[in-house]
């Protein structure tokens, strides 16, 4: 053997050696899941227990989340039987049936499961970036999931959100899996997992259809077995047979065959009218209560066509009077779409039953440990989408059904209103083209590409300084909510504390002035609760209960005016 040369049979043992090597895989492939998961156990398990310690609304959940664990303990520990589930989207309330039935009414259980199912979504998410992209991607996507803020804020909530992108996210990572949906089992487990995300959003539907027409290109079928052309038959089988129960159950009980809660025409009417504020606003007769909703939904219906009328001529009824308002007034609604960008863009949150600062600040200060808000999230993310549109289009097929269901979100949010919670449900996708946007940035400024380097870094500088600086003032219901809270808490003055900073905006409130008095009353505190119960006689709906302060405090020798 000449030297420098190397013989043959040492070229193809290097040469399998190369392959081995090529094949082999990284770090991140092998370890990059364990890391994330481990991290999400220490400290989401740290925040669990914080928030059960000191929190108080880790005991009595409010508004909606009211009625959603109402609802589960009737059905499963009451025994009562559930009349229809028509008053929301259905399986988020059929799972905490499920939880109660198995667990019993222990709320604390559920905030648990909510945690692990927190949990399998980030390596979701980890492993939808992943086959679609890298590793590197996947495991940096799963951090930004794993410490954003408003995602581990709604672990603590018993509200649909976390059970929502945990199921998008599952149908996200089958659907653009490279093998999985060519499968039977695949295909099966694909539909199934489409009608559950209509179930737990009925929004959903305008991802997962579009999502499913697409199915046929963007997976074609093998020329050789051809088994791919009974793909789509079978996923939609699967899909009407996951929605098929609920539709039956509801025309057993109502007549009507609802496989999710027809309210569709009212949330459109209360981002689109006169007094629309481009989030949630209270329609006039319609009550803040989702399980009253429907019913005032008829009734207001009724009242304007003089006669009685179905849910569905009352949900085509606001439809039409969101429409009309667009039609007769697009100045206005052009206006009004723009506050929705604009809130949209907003690196701060905005709530309408909790209010992520306010706990924060007052009970969960271990939440400045999740530092990724929707300021850095948005910059990111635009930074990525910018580079696959416009630099490395050839990665643009990957991950079309990911800017499919990116750009239907968008859509929805500025068809209706923009939220917190429904903002949030964005994570999957924008989890991914943030998680592209850190790459980028970093090999610009490793390579030297000072354009692009400058101006991404600056676009996310302006986003984290708008996080830093934009003062968000704490949302009008949530001291009102608090206080409520505390006073069933029987922790009064900390009640009256929080009631009397909902006065400041909101004084002539009945409820917020009666939870006042109940405060001052088991204190004592006779003489400061006198001028409240004189301003909530002057409300007929409260007459009552006025008529029973006035009584106890004559009762305990306080005058009282005529």
């Amino acid at each position: 053997e000449i030297s420098g040369l190397r013989s043959p049979g040492r070229l193809d043992r290097q040469e399998n050696m190369d392959a081995d090597n090529h094949n082999s895989p990284s770090f991140l492939e092998k370890y990059g899941a364990a890391i994330v998961l481990l991290l999400g156990l220490i400290f989401y398990f740290l925040l669990i227990l914080q928030y059960i310690r000191f929190s108080p609304y880790a005991h009595i959940p409010i508004l909606d989340a009211r009625s959603y664990w109402q609802l589960a303990l009737d059905v499963a520990h009451n025994d009562r039987p559930l009349s229809s589930l028509t008053h929301s989207a259905p399986l988020y309330p059929l799972f905490l049936i499920a939880c109660v039935y198995l667990l019993g009414p222990n709320i604390y259980a559920v905030y648990v499961i909510q945690l692990s199912l927190a949990l399998i979504t980030v390596l979701l998410i980890h492993q939808l970036w992943q086959q679609s992209f890298s590793p590197l991607h996947g495991f940096i996507a799963a951090l930004l999931s794993l410490f954003y803020l408003p995602f581990v804020y709604y672990i603590t909530k018993l509200l649909p959100e976390i059970l929502a992108i945990f199921i998008l996210t599952g149908f996200l990572t089958i659907y653009t899996h490279q093998r999985l949906p060519d499968k039977l089992g695949g295909g099966i487990l694909l539909g199934l997992v489409a009608g559950l995300a209509i179930m737990v959003r009925s929004q959903f539907i305008a991802i997962v259809l579009p999502l499913l027409a697409l199915l046929p290109f963007y997976k074609k079928p093998d020329p050789v077995t051809k088994r791919s052309r009974w793909r789509i038959p079978i996923v939609l089988a699967c899909l009407l047979v996951t929605l098929l129960p609920i539709g039956l159950y509801n025309y057993h009980h109502t007549g009507g065959f609802y496989v999710t809660a027809p309210n569709g025409g009212i949330t459109f009417y209360e981002g689109n009218n006169p007094e629309a504020t481009g989030t949630y606003s209270s329609i006039p007769g319609i009550s803040d209560d989702v399980n009253l909703q429907l019913k005032d939904m008829v009734e207001v219906a009724s009242s304007h066509f003089g006669r009685p009328v179905t849910v569905w001529e009352a949900d085509r009824y606001f439809w039409h009077k969101g429409l009309d308002y667009i039609k007769n007034n697009p100045a206005d609604w052009l206006k009004l779409e723009l506050r929705k960008v604009i809130l949209l863009l907003n690196p701060k949150e905005t709530f309408t039953i909790y209010d992520i600062y306010l706990e924060r600040s007052k009970y969960l200060p271990f939440l400045f440990f999740f530092p990724i808000s929707w300021g850095i999230f948005l910059p990111l993310s635009l930074i990525g989408i910018f580079d696959i549109l416009f630099i490395k289009k050839e990665s643009l097929r990957n991950i079309l059904p990911l800017i499919i269901v990116g750009i239907a979100l968008i859509g929805l949010l500025l068809v209706f209103f923009v939220l917190d919670r429904y903002r949030l449900l964005l994570l999957p996708v924008a989890a991914g083209f943030a998680a592209h946007g850190v790459i980028v940035l970093s090999e610009a400024w490793n390579k030297r590409h000072l354009p692009l380097a400058v101006a991404g870094s600056g676009v996310l500088l302006v986003g984290i300084a708008a996080t830093i600086m934009i003062k968000k003032p704490i949302a009008p219901g949530a001291w009102s909510n608090l206080g409520s809270i505390l006073v069933r808490l029987e922790r009064f003055s900390e009640a009256e504390d929080s009631l009397h900073k909902a006065l400041q905006t909101d004084p002539t409130n009945p409820i917020v002035i009666n939870n006042m008095i109940a405060a001052l009353l088991y204190q004592d505190k006779m003489e400061e609760a006198l001028p409240y119960i004189e301003t909530l006689h002057s409300y007929p709906q409260f007459a009552q209960e006025a008529a029973k302060y006035r009584q106890f405090i004559a009762e305990k020798g306080y005058p009282l005016s005529p």
